[in-house]
């Protein structure tokens, strides 16, 4: 399912500015800009209807189709994951009234009231309080108060960060639990910029759709076609399929030094997941993704300066291999 934010509260904004997906658990937000609506176009200013893209046989929710073509995986790991090709259109697409506001948490107590029956913060079962396979009332999950957070299972696919879900949680439903920037790095983008610090402070600031970013990433591939990074203040987000051997990605703009660069690159066997530290980015910079011990592994050139490797690198390989 997914959960679109509006730029402003009012549900009659013009559009949102990002969209948030539920899968297996974890959560992945994607800047309106990467996603597709309406009539299968891309989500412009006045974008009203997201698509997601349901897993067969699942309650999984993705931003981008995968047909099989490229292995479908769940976005926090290489757990395989059902094709979600987006052949079959959901039969209640047009009804407007399928857009509902996401409800204020509940900050009463259950005896004292006003609450619902999604308030209620106990266990369902037999013998709920010692039997292990008690089912939790809604108010009794995390989900229910941070709708957002992605519980990451690897803190380098999570941008070198644990989740939320591990640290303090804020007192409300503030913009800024959005801004771990391990959420953003879902299986639909190649690469990623990301401050948290700056994040927080645009998310805050409720104007993500107004700022534009410090860095741009623009992914050339082996071909010569280019894509282009979503920007806002503090995150570049690419969206597109892994990069492969002979792909190179473009680093423009003012790096703050203290945020992380993202992407993920595939070949046959494997994908591997990279990790830089913006400390490393010196002006213009571009990523080289080169074929080395039948991985591909992501390396910087810049001008004047010997090629540099990635801070850290998770490998992970696919079919069997």
């Amino acid at each position: 399912m997914a959960l679109a934010v509006p730029s402003a509260t009012a549900l009659s904004a013009p559009t949102f500015d990002f969209a948030n997906f539920g899968q297996h658990g974890d959560n992945f937000t994607y800047l309106r800009e990467n996603l597709t609506c309406d009539a299968d176009i891309s989500c412009g200013s006045t974008a009203k209807h997201v698509h997601g893209f349901v897993a067969g046989g699942t309650h999984a929710t993705y931003g981008e189709p995968c047909s099989g073509i490229t292995p479908c995986t769940h976005s926090n790991s290489l757990v395989p994951e059902t094709e979600h090709g987006g052949e079959v259109s959901w039969a209640n697409n047009g009804d407007a009234s399928a857009l509902r506001r996401l409800p204020a948490p509940y900050e009463g107590t259950w005896k004292k009231g006003p609450h619902a029956w999604v308030d209620w913060p106990g266990w369902w079962g037999l013998d709920a309080e010692m039997t292990a396979d008690r089912v939790g009332s809604p108010a009794s999950q995390d989900f229910y108060d941070f709708p957002w957070v992605a519980a990451c299972v690897d803190s380098l696919e999570c941008g070198g960060q644990f989740s939320m879900a591990a640290q303090a949680q804020p007192e409300s439903r503030t913009s800024s639990a959005s801004a771990d920037c391990g959420q953003w790095f879902g299986s639909g983008i190649a690469a990623m910029s990301c401050d948290s610090t700056m994040l927080s402070e645009t998310l805050d600031a409720a104007d993500v759709g107004e700022r534009s970013g410090s860095v741009d990433l623009v992914l050339v591939r082996h071909g010569g076609s280019k894509i282009e990074a979503a920007t806002t203040r503090g995150l570049a987000q690419l969206a597109a399929e892994p990069m492969r051997p002979g792909d190179r990605l473009l680093i423009r703009g003012r790096a703050e030094h203290r945020g992380t660069l993202l992407l993920r690159a595939l070949t046959e066997n494997a994908l591997t997941v990279a990790s830089f530290s913006e400390r490393q980015l010196s002006g213009k910079s571009q990523l080289v993704v080169e074929r080395r011990g039948g991985h591909a592994i992501p390396m910087l050139y810049q001008a004047g300066r010997s090629s540099v490797a990635p801070r850290s690198v998770t490998v992970h390989r696919l079919n069997g291999a």
